[in-house]
């Protein structure tokens, strides 16, 4: 994920007109389909099932290799922990419809409700502790996300797989975070940090 308005010249102009109407609006998913970066393989969740379809059809009239268009009940952009998730995988020009369940990750389903968050730093705090471990119902979700991401890239052939390696690579991200901060921000604001919430 990229903040359109920071890295999408286009989006950057609609940004103020999408704050001001405060609904969810074609906006929503037309950044992923106008990548500036030209990426070919990506996830694409969107708000509403039906939409999704409508994604998928333009995803697969555009140059993409392999885009999973998804949609999770009860009615999120995301791979849903506590229900079905409804998905388009397009390859070239070839729509397939199906849908996933937390059982094809190996996992039980999740409330909904034991995810929301309060805000950014109640999302970047159950991240964190995700990584460790220490919020189970943030990590399986994380990794559910993460297991389509390594679909799409073809470094795994099945969701399960995919689940399985993401685990792995969620326990190893406070380090890269770490290496990224020292380089590029403020390593030790992110330590002290660590040691509040850990």
């Amino acid at each position: 994920f990229l903040f359109a308005p920071l890295y999408h010249p286009a989006m950057k102009r609609v940004a103020p007109i999408r704050k001001m109407l405060g609904i969810r609006t074609i906006f929503n998913v037309l950044g992923p389909l106008t990548n500036p970066g030209g990426t070919k393989k990506q996830v694409i969740g969107v708000f509403s099932k039906s939409f999704a379809h409508v994604i998928a059809e333009a995803v697969a009239r555009l140059d993409f290799e392999k885009v999973l268009v998804i949609h999770g009940e009860p009615g999120i952009d995301e791979v849903s922990p506590s229900g079905l998730t409804h998905v388009y995988e397009v390859k070239g020009s070839r729509i397939e419809y199906y849908t996933l369940q937390p059982e094809d990750f190996g996992v039980k389903n999740i409330p909904i409700t034991r995810l929301t968050v309060s805000g950014v730093e109640d999302s970047a705090t159950r991240i964190l502790r995700a990584t460790k471990g220490l919020d189970r119902d943030a990590k399986v979700f994380i990794e559910m996300n993460t297991a389509l991401a390594l679909y799409v890239a073809d470094i795994v052939k099945n969701f399960k797989d995919g689940f399985e390696y993401a685990e792995n690579l969620l326990s190893k991200l406070i380090d890269r975070i770490e290496t990224l901060l020292q380089v590029n921000g403020d390593i030790d604001r992110f330590r002290s940090l660590l040691v509040k919430i850990l």
